[in-house]
């Protein structure tokens, strides 16, 4: 399965913040207390683009609920951009977004539910998909 980031593309639902989509303009997004599970959640201010988000702030989050052994994501930036992902609230990798390409964010041994979160430390980084085997 996949989850999709942009407007355009996007299947109903897909984005859980209450702030919604605004075709190319920039919104800010603040993570609610509770999270749905296949749902995608952001924090910062993002351009909502019609195959992507975004991050226009000079950090920012996305988190999703995920039951699955891998998770992986499509993104890229006009710079090399670090990025911590945690699992459950604990960090388990340090990566560099630079590249528009496919990365590994989480690889487990079951199949299991958790929250990732990307933490974004610049601007530019652009996200288009969130995969799952």
């Amino acid at each position: 399965p996949e989850i999709y980031f942009g407007y355009q593309y996007a299947r109903d639902g897909q984005l859980g913040n209450s702030e919604g989509y605004k075709e190319e303009e920039v919104i800010s997004y603040k993570l609610p207390g509770l999270i749905k599970a296949d749902k995608y959640y952001l924090e910062g201010m993002w351009r909502n683009r019609n195959d992507a988000m975004q991050l226009d702030s000079p950090t920012g989050k996305v988190q999703i609920l995920f039951n699955a052994k891998n998770i992986y994501f499509v993104a890229g930036a006009s710079e090399e951009v670090p990025v911590t992902v945690k699992l459950d609230g604990k960090v388990i990798n340090n990566l560099i977004v630079k590249d528009f390409t496919l990365y590994n964010a989480v690889s487990l041994e079951d199949y299991s539910e958790h929250i990732l979160e990307l933490e974004i430390k610049k601007p530019s980084f652009t996200i288009f998909t969130f995969t799952f085997g």
